[in-house]
């Protein structure tokens, strides 16, 4: 969807006020454009009121594989500290530190 240069410039900024969730099917809806340019947890600090309006709490990214595949590899990019909860199909969560990155 974006480009891997260590930066959110490339996403909407504003518009998800009040939206705890964003969900988009990639080939379909999935754009830069339309993508939330961050992830917050609802906070009350300064911080987290000035840049609310820029982020959701949770992002589900819907896709299909059109046939099976016996090795498929999911890369995920993303900036910040925190640590990011992967879910595939429902299934057991995967925790991505920024570390592993």
């Amino acid at each position: 969807m974006g480009i891997e240069d260590k930066s959110d410039h490339e996403f909407c900024s504003s518009g998800f006020s009040g939206h705890p969730e964003f969900t988009c099917t990639v080939g379909v809806d999935c754009s830069t454009e339309s993508f939330p340019q961050r992830l917050h947890r609802p906070q009350r600090s300064a911080y987290a009121k000035t840049y609310a309006d820029a982020g959701v709490e949770r992002i589900t990214i819907k896709f299909s594989l059109e046939k099976a595949y016996n090795s498929v590899v999911l890369r995920l990019a993303r900036g910040g500290g925190e640590t990011t909860v992967v879910t595939i199909a429902g299934r057991q969560p995967y925790l991505v530190t920024s570390e592993m990155l």
